[in-house]
């Protein structure tokens, strides 16, 4: 995509002068034990295959987690990733269904949701506090350090609760409230990965009153082969179509990471390693919300006005 004319804001100002600008996608991301520690244990028997991803579109919010299959089965049992406790129980008919928070010895929070059922006496503790209030949904913190189990210990097994079919959704947390979520791949819940991301089209679009793309306050859509010049004025807000292919079902995924590259140097980028449950809704900013409910896979690469989340760098 060549550029010859661009503002002092926005991506206009990153592009402003370029001879050229890029864009390079990665798909999953692979360990990162010094940063976040490790989980080696699998939260599943066997081999691992991804159905969603970390951070991608979810209505009114990222996706806090990933998503395994578990080949439309429940009662799968589900593993400790490391020694902790039982920090948070909940019940509910919709949503993360019966989910398990554990906190890990580490500090770090690791949650299982969509569960059939928990272990004998923790499923125990869930009935009873059911019966105290005289509903299905709860939502409670039992005692602290009362439900103690070890390293790859089964906690729950699978199922389809809150959100079917049935698959183990699995994340993991970090601070005191386990208030911001961190890619759980990075810590050692490693999947099959040798199909590489894909770029679709690419819409530059004016962000400001007085913007121009090609002389005109509308939106650009390039299609990938298209070659010339693209004449931008004013703070325009790039847009890209992409998305990663999961093994071995080609689950549609959001890639991990998208840099923009203005004459080969690296100037905004998406990468989704983290986000804060703070700020939910700035998802909208990262994907276009209304392509995302007809199932398109349009990311930005730029950081939204104030934003609070990790995500854009």
């Amino acid at each position: 995509m060549r550029t010859n004319r661009a503002s002092r804001t926005g991506i206009g100002g990153r592009l402003r002068g370029a001879l050229l600008a890029g864009l390079l996608l990665a798909g999953l991301p692979g360990p990162m034990a010094a940063a976040d520690g490790s989980t080696d244990v699998l939260p599943l028997d066997g081999p691992l295959r991804l159905t969603s991803s970390f951070g991608e579109y979810r209505a009114g919010h990222y996706h806090g987690g990933v998503d395994f299959s578990t080949g439309g089965r429940g009662g799968l049992p589900v593993h400790a990733p490391a020694a902790g406790w039982v920090w948070r129980v909940r019940a509910s008919g919709v949503g993360y269904g019966k989910a398990l928070y554990l906190r890990l010895d580490d500090g770090r929070t690791a949650v299982f949701a969509h569960l059939s059922r928990f272990r004998p006496d923790v499923e125990r503790r869930l009935e009873d506090e059911q019966d105290r209030l005289g509903i299905y949904e709860v939502d409670f913190r039992p005692e602290a350090g009362r439900f103690r189990f070890a390293k790859g210990d089964t906690i729950a097994w699978t199922g389809a609760t809150g959100a079917g079919p049935p698959h183990l959704h699995a994340e993991l947390r970090t601070g005191e409230e386990a208030d911001e979520g961190i890619n759980p791949l990075h810590a050692g819940w490693s999947v099959p990965d040798s199909v590489p991301p894909t770029l679709g089209r690419i819409r530059l679009a004016p962000a400001a009153p007085g913007a121009r793309v090609d002389g005109v306050h509308a939106p650009r859509i390039l299609a990938p082969e298209d070659q010339g010049p693209v004449r931008i004025a004013g703070p325009v807000r790039l847009w890209l179509e992409a998305e990663d292919r999961a093994e071995p079902d080609g689950s549609r995924l959001a890639p991990w990471e998208v840099r923009l590259l203005v004459d080969g140097f690296p100037v905004a980028r998406t990468r989704l390693d983290r986000i804060s449950w703070y700020a939910p809704d700035e998802v909208e900013w990262t994907f276009d919300e209304a392509a995302a409910r007809r199932r398109e896979r349009w990311m930005t690469v730029d950081r939204p006005p104030g934003g609070r989340q990790p995500v854009h760098q």
